[in-house]
């Protein structure tokens, strides 16, 4: 994560509604847009997780620098924000994140936040059908090592996300995870999906995989069309 980059730490629902109605909503009336999404809460061995104490939203990609990050201190508050809601719901706002998918029903169980249906983007399955991974089960910091060349350095995931103020340090590891995972979807959403069985011929300059068998997993070469016989 770009080191001078200060995320917006907000502790407030009021802040919280303003920040995200100007700088995301207005921007998904007429395109869509992706977010990075995490979520983190306390929780301890033989006891059952807390509720999500903060949302960390990632938006915005500027000359490969995301542009906007949002530290939301949900558990403060003592209403949802309305912007929060519409972000959620809007079917024009793609949630992408590693296991996107159980954060947003953490959070519509512990807050009735609810989300589109088919706005929620694994990166597991994301990069692993375009072939940077073989596993979609595998770690943010493995697919980030993959895809960004650089594994994740985190010491801090088992903070107190609940503290009345959290620290440099706090606020740096709960901003990487979304800042991560947007700049892995930034960097492979143009590269097509591969493994799909074809059809029919190949048009020129497609991008194709071999497989041994049908009974195979994993391809054993990539290539190019380049020309037809």
């Amino acid at each position: 994560m770009p080191d001078k980059v200060i995320p917006y730490y907000i502790r407030t629902p009021s802040e919280s509604d303003g920040l995200i109605k100007s700088m995301i909503l207005p921007d998904c009336t007429t395109r869509t847009i992706v977010i990075g999404l995490d979520c983190e809460w306390n929780y301890s061995v033989g006891s059952s997780p807390r509720k999500v104490a903060i949302i960390q939203i990632a938006y915005k990609v500027l000359m490969y620098i995301i542009g906007h990050y949002f530290i939301i201190s949900i558990h403060q508050y003592n209403y949802i924000p309305p912007s929060l809601i519409d972000l959620l719901k809007s079917p024009q706002v793609l949630k992408t994140g590693r296991n996107v998918t159980g954060d947003l029903n953490k959070l519509k169980r512990d807050y009735g936040l609810s989300y589109c249906p088919g706005t929620a983007l694994e990166l597991g399955s994301f990069c692993r059908k375009r072939g940077y991974i073989d596993n979609g089960t595998a770690s943010l910091s493995e697919i980030a090592e993959s895809v960004l060349g650089s594994k994740l350095k985190k010491q801090n995931r088992d903070s107190n996300w609940e503290a009345q103020d959290l620290s440099s340090p706090q606020l740096y590891y709960a901003a990487l995870d979304a800042w991560v995972s947007l700049a892995i979807y930034t960097k492979l959403a143009n590269v097509r999906t591969i493994g799909k069985l074809v059809q029919n011929r190949a048009s020129k300059e497609a991008f194709v995989s071999v497989y041994p068998s049908d009974q195979c997993s994993y391809p054993v070469a990539f290539g190019v069309v380049i020309s037809h016989q």
